[in-house]
């Protein structure tokens, strides 16, 4: 019994210890210590600090670092992460090309954008704090409710049953 313990230990510190091997691939996913960024984290905390400024929008192409700033600023700012709220919309092509050979755009119009604010707006808040929106998440039914549910169901039925089947 002891040599199955060590042979399975032996097995677990090895994987642990594994060194990961350098790849060529890197990750396009945001990083929360960007260098040569001081000129961006200047202008959001110039625009944070100015009473004027209500809504601040980075741009860019995929790729380019605009998360990577946002989450450089909230790391640095713990209580401005707290107040913020992220709001992404995404810019989509389709297959075909223009007659200068660039990708079209799809055409995305202002209605669409707004509608698409607000449903991450609603998604952020706890469903049952806009009840009268027509904008449902997904969230998790507790067991005891189905339960609670499955009882009242069977006990409508049996009475059913007793009612209309003596």
């Amino acid at each position: 019994m002891k040599s199955i313990f060590d042979k399975i230990h032996s097995r677990l510190s090895f994987r642990r210890h594994k060194k990961k091997a350098k790849t060529e691939y890197t990750d396009l996913a945001p990083i929360d210590e960007i260098t040569n960024g001081d000129e961006y984290l200047n202008s959001l905390e110039w625009a944070l600090s100015n009473e004027r400024v209500k809504n601040i929008a980075l741009a860019g192409p995929y790729g380019s670092g605009k998360s990577s700033i946002i989450e450089t600023y909230l790391k640095q700012h713990p209580t401005t992460k707290e107040k913020s709220l992220r709001i992404s919309m995404a810019t989509f092509v389709e297959n075909a090309a223009n007659e200068d050979g660039t990708c079209k755009k799809v055409d995305i119009g202002q209605d669409e954008i707004e509608l698409g604010i607000l449903k991450q707006l609603f998604y952020k808040v706890d469903y049952k704090k806009i009840p009268q929106s027509r904008y449902r998440k997904l969230h998790k039914i507790q067991r005891i409710r189905i339960w609670g549910c499955l009882i009242v169901l069977c006990t409508i039925i049996s009475v059913m049953k007793y009612i209309f089947l003596p």
